[in-house]
């Protein structure tokens, strides 16, 4: 699949408005969740919480709509200070399911 601009990815990535970013538990520190794929998360990285390392291996809680909390591990692969976000790689790839219905929340209300 080939989309306009030359993005190639062939996965489904849900970009979040700021107003109603799910959370992602890392220890006892909470992220808010840029956007999500099948393959991984972008999230916020705030003043105040810990230092992460790129090749990290994390275990962390994921909240989504309408959903129930769920765990997923993965990799820290990048984090990018300029703005003061994470990328981390799953394991185990989230259900297109999750990610449709989390299409669907956002489009029904924003």
């Amino acid at each position: 699949m080939h989309i306009e601009g030359g993005d190639k990815r062939q996965n489904l990535r849900v970009p979040y408005p700021e107003s109603c970013r799910p959370i992602l538990v890392i220890g006892k520190y909470q992220y808010e969740v840029i956007d999500i794929s099948q393959l991984g998360v972008r999230f916020l990285c705030k003043t105040g919480q810990p230092a992460l390392e790129p090749g990290t291996d994390i275990d962390a809680v994921l909240t989504l709509h309408d959903t129930k909390p769920f765990n997923v591990q993965g990799r820290l692969i990048r984090i990018n200070k300029r703005f003061s976000a994470a990328m981390m790689a799953f394991k185990e790839k989230i259900p297109m399911e999750m990610l449709i219905q989390e299409q669907r929340f956002i489009s029904e209300r924003y």
